[in-house]
């Protein structure tokens, strides 16, 4: 089998918020490659920049061989871009990272069909000892708390809060079974929160 070469050539221009061009075109690299093969080969080149917004261009180099047995062909992939410094995220937020192989079986849906089996953990409010550290919990009354003092609830001081009649209740609804396992998948008010925590223990929310 012959072998055959291509060569092209990378370059970026600096752009403003709006798109326009701020700059002239600089070349970040040269590139070529050669083989002898039917299969296609995927190349992947990483060039480092300054902090800014660039829009990205490649040009080939040699001439294309147009015989029809010959595959010399060059396409341009995709281009991407990192945020400098990465995104921060809060410490009550849990990432999971994962890679999908690019099967037959893999679509745009069930791609996003991932179910994960989660545990709540939750700090524990006693009269004795205060706010214990987080652990495993299904109690309405701690998940209710949860919503009045976390700062993606109410963000409430421990002041405004009724807990020693939150520690009563969580004693009736331990000795009846009463749990709440509720999962907000979707933004809703802090009061809606609540009662929703709280008619599982056959309750209602009152300020």
């Amino acid at each position: 089998m012959e072998v055959h070469s291509a060569s092209w050539k990378i370059e970026v221009r600096a752009i403003d918020a709006e798109g326009d061009s701020v700059g002239n075109w600089f070349m970040l690299g040269s590139e070529s490659m050669s083989a002898a093969t039917t299969t296609p080969q995927r190349l992947f080149f990483q060039y480092p920049v300054s902090l800014g917004r660039y829009k990205v261009r490649a040009t080939r180099l040699d001439s294309k061989d147009t015989n029809s047995c010959v595959g010399q062909e060059v396409r341009w992939g995709e281009a991407r871009g990192y945020l400098a410094g990465g995104v921060a995220f809060p410490d009550n937020v849990n990432l999971v990272a994962m890679r999908m192989r690019a099967t037959d079986n893999l679509s745009q849906r069930s791609s996003r069909l991932i179910n994960y089996i989660v545990t709540r953990k939750l700090p524990v409010w006693s009269a004795d000892s205060g706010w214990s550290s987080a652990v495993t919990k299904r109690s309405i009354a701690w998940a209710y708390t949860d919503i009045l003092r976390a700062s993606y609830g109410a963000k409430l001081t421990d002041t405004r809060i009724d807990l020693a009649a939150l520690a009563q209740l969580d004693q009736v609804w331990t000795s009846r079974g009463d749990k709440f396992d509720g999962v907000f998948d979707q933004q809703v008010t802090d009061w809606e929160a609540l009662t929703r925590a709280a008619r599982c223990g056959r309750a209602v929310p009152f300020l």
